[in-house]
């Protein structure tokens, strides 16, 4: 049976292979857990979208005005959205209320996307705003999905099973380098 000396080398050589497979390891344990809150703020969205699609109420609508706004971004890219703001009012139990939400998560997109949302509600206009039945003041007026919240689902969780394949690996590296 042979043994080998242990010098300061080779002691520091394992110390910091250690600490370098350590170090990946908490790299890695952010990015899941950054992966994971994405993927759970996408099914927030989609829970909060159908839920009002399910039990909000259609209640009789007047169009006051419809106006598309900017949504300046911040950043190095610095691509703007614009909101659809369409201002209604609606009676729910002989009570007015006056709503601007047109989409279930009142979501901003392209420019061409909101400006063809307010033509359909020109001022003077009858339209169905859908109001919440526990809070009447919050409305919206399209009753349709939107497909961001799957997307905020889906690209992350993507990501997380090539997070996932990329934790195998580096374990399986590890394994045959103590090896």
């Amino acid at each position: 049976m042979t043994t080998t000396a242990s010098t300061p080398e080779t002691t520091t050589s394992i110390r910091t292979s250690r600490r370098a497979r350590r170090d990946v390891y908490w790299f890695l344990a952010a990015v899941g857990a950054g992966l994971v809150f994405f993927v759970a703020v996408g099914f927030a969205m989609a829970f909060t979208q159908e839920r009002r699609l399910a039990a909000y109420r259609p209640a009789p609508a007047y169009i006051l005005s419809a106006t598309v706004e900017q949504v300046r971004a911040t950043g190095a890219k610095r691509t703007d959205t614009y909101l659809p703001v369409v201002r209604y009012h609606y009676q729910v139990d002989g009570r007015t209320y006056q709503g601007t939400r047109v989409t279930p998560l009142g979501e901003s997109r392209g420019r061409e996307w909101a400006q063809r949302l307010t033509e359909h509600f020109p001022p003077g206009a009858l339209a169905v705003a859908y109001y919440d039945p526990a809070d009447p003041g919050t409305a919206f007026l399209v009753r349709q999905r939107s497909f961001i919240p799957y997307i905020v689902i889906a690209c992350p969780l993507l990501l997380l099973i090539a997070w996932g394949w990329l934790l195998t690996a580096v374990r399986r590296l590890a394994g045959t380098a103590e090896n």
